[in-house]
């Protein structure tokens, strides 16, 4: 599974928790809480899971 860079919802801008999965949105290019890929299942379609990496697991 690839790794999200972002840190918060693009959404509601919660922060995500390490280990969270989240879901990235290409043509949003954003990535989204799993509350907000439900409220938002009907206009995004094309969705990519994704996780958010450990503290020192980071890619550079």
């Amino acid at each position: 599974m690839k790794r999200s860079l972002s840190k918060y919802c693009g959404e509601c801008l919660k922060d995500f928790e390490l280990a969270e999965v989240v879901f990235f949105a290409q043509i949003e290019n954003r990535s989204f809480c799993v509350e907000c890929r439900l409220k938002l299942k009907l206009k995004i379609r094309d969705w990519e899971p994704r996780q958010i990496p450990l503290k020192g697991d980071e890619e550079e």
